[in-house]
This record gives C-alpha cells, structure tokens and sequence, in this order.
C-alpha cells in the first residue's frame, strides 16, 4: 500500500502543523470609560458631591425708598447627592508546568502563558469597568454579599424624578432640582410646544427609532438647561447609530422614502454616516458601543444611548485597577486584578438617553 499524506502509515508519522498565533476577535473599545476625567481623591466608600440652582429671573422693579427685608436664603435648593464605590476583581492562574512547557515552544500562539492569562484578564476587566459604567445599577449598601459593592450606573443617574419617563426615588436619593428633567411639571424652562424632556423613550425596534425631529428636540430641551449650545457625547447602540445615519438619506416622516441624489457618471463614494450631529442646539459626537446596559449573558442594548456632557462626569478611584501577583495557586504563577472607584455626576440635569419602552 502506498502511503499518502493522508495515511502515511500503520500509525502515522506525519506531524500536525498549528499556525503560532491565536486571533482573538472581540469588541474592546470603552468609549465612557476612555473619555472621562479620572480622579484619585476618594477617602471613603460613598462619596458625595454638591450642586446648586438659582432662582427663577425677575423682570419687576423695586420702588424708591425700598429697605432691605429680612434677607434671602440664596442657598436655599443646594444639594447633596452621591454614590457607593463599586468593587471589581478578577482572577487569572496558571501551574508551573504549563507556564513552562509554552516558554520552550509546546503551546502554539503563546509564548508564556503566564502572560498571556494576564494580559486576557486586563482586556476582559476593562470591558467589565465599561459595562458597568454604562449599566442601570442602582448602588446599594448595607446587604452585605458580592451584590452590595455596585456603583450607580450612568442610565440609572439618569432617571427622572416625575414625568411620563419618571422612575421615582434613588437611593440614596437625588433631590429633583437636580435630576434630569422627564417633563415640563419640573419647571425647567418649560417648551410650550412639548416638554422640556431630556429622555426619548421609543416603542420600536426597528432601524429608524426616531425622527430627526425627535432628536434634535433633545437638544433643544438641553440647550435650555446650559443656556446655550454645548458639546456632548452621544454613546450609542447600534440600532440608534444607525438611525441618526438615516438622517442624511431616508425623509423623516417616512421609514421607506429616501432623498433622490443625481449622479452623472464617474467615481462615486457613498457615505452613509453622521459622526458628528450639529444643529443651533447643539453638537454632538456619536460614538457607537456594545457596553449599554449589558445583559447578564454580556449583551448590550442597541436601542439605547446615553447623552452626555463629559464635563459632568468623572471617576474617582479608591484602588486604581492593578494587580496582586500569587506564585503559590495552582502550584505555579497567578493573579488578582483589583479596582474600587465610583461613577460621579457633578448633575444629572445637564444629560439625556434614549431608552426602549
């Protein structure tokens, strides 16, 4: 019998040839987490900050020979709101043969494996920072057990007090003259053509969820609160990303009518995309992610999108993330990332999201 590469003998002697590397293809990018400001002045496990309004303008005058009356309390709607620390860890091992047989070439792609677990262990915590960042934890305290060491999450921050999209009390609470606003009942400079809602909730799932219409009334509403035109960033799923690149070929008041545009011939390049979204109230950056409130099977939500003004948020760290070595699990080399931090809102009133009903 004549061998083959397929048979090369009674009991083979042919060796197997395994590519030396490995792919690893998996969403990586944490826009909320990459872009906020970082801080490290936490002291303890709730941390707290204060904010203030002003009362409303005046346009009545005062008559000569007024006194002065009993005077004003102008600190009167200052406010204290916070927010618990989370806490994260991670574990990654590997026994002393194994580390060893990779470092003299017995397992393919990795070249110490030592290393290789530490660096997946580093990947996967940061997406873990991201998601919950980005989640709708509610913080809790005092319950003991794994489920008591949860910040609260920005679509959480972001819940009105009342309105058609209110979700009543935090906890610990958030005074309303400093939540986002869910209708005109807050008194936020009320639009007489609709609410001054800083929250779009859609019933659909398909493509276009909104309107351009919709949308920019957002800005609108927010505009109000600023006094003016802001920057923000839009942190969105993909089906709201893709929506908002609708808004430059399909008719808003239609899901299946688009835009005619003449073409005479030559190179064409079709650019379906709006990266970043400017009107008189606003300009915004969208920014696509896969990290909004996430499932507990790790999917995010892609009918949600966070609207914020980065100048309004922050992370403070008690523990930056870092890693505690062991030499001792598993009879071999070993690890614990480690994070404590909290994510702030100096105020929710000045951001929006978009949920799904």
């Amino acid at each position: 019998m004549q061998a083959t590469t397929a048979v090369p003998g009674t009991t083979g002697g042919n060796r197997e040839w395994l590519r030396d590397d490995i792919t690893v293809l998996e969403p990586e990018k944490t826009p909320y987490t990459s872009m906020v400001k970082k801080t490290n002045e936490a002291a303890a496990m709730f941390v707290e900050t204060l904010s203030n309004r002003y009362r409303a303008p005046r346009t009545a005058g005062s008559r000569e020979g007024t006194a002065g009356g009993k005077g004003a309390n102008k600190g009167i709607k200052r406010g204290r709101f916070g927010n618990y620390m989370h806490r994260s860890q991670d574990e990654w091992a590997a026994t002393r043969e194994q580390v060893l047989i990779s470092q003299r070439g017995g397992t393919a792609g990795v070249h110490n494996e030592a290393d290789w677990q530490r660096a997946q262990t580093l990947a996967e915590f940061k997406r873990d920072l991201e998601a919950v960042n980005c989640s709708g934890n509610e913080t809790q305290n005092g319950s003991g057990g794994d489920a008591d060491m949860k910040t609260r999450g920005c679509f959480k921050w972001l819940t009105p007090a009342t309105g058609s999209y209110g979700g009543g009390a935090l906890s610990p609470d958030v005074d309303p003259n400093f939540r986002a606003p869910g209708s005109a009942g807050l008194g936020d400079a009320p639009d007489l053509t609709g609410s001054v809602s800083c929250v779009y909730a859609h019933n659909v799932a398909t493509p276009q969820l909104f309107t351009e219409d919709n949308f920019n009334k957002l800005g609108k509403n927010l505009q109000k609160l600023h006094g003016g035109k802001e920057p923000f960033q839009i942190i969105a799923g993909d089906n709201v990303v893709e929506t908002v690149d609708h808004f430059s070929r399909v008719i808003a008041n239609s899901l299946t009518t688009s835009y005619t545009v003449p073409h005479y011939g030559g190179d064409t390049e079709i650019m379906m995309m709006v990266n970043i979204y400017e009107s008189s109230f606003w300009r915004c950056e969208i920014i696509p992610t896969q990290w909004n409130l996430v499932s507990a099977v790790g999917v995010g939500d892609p009918n949600t999108a966070l609207i914020l003004h980065m100048d309004l948020w922050y992370l403070d760290f008690l523990q930056d993330l870092d890693e505690v070595e062991t030499y001792n699990n598993a009879g071999g080399q070993g690890g614990t990332f480690l994070a404590d931090w909290v994510n702030m809102c100096l105020s929710p009133r000045g951001n929006g999201k978009i949920t799904q009903t």
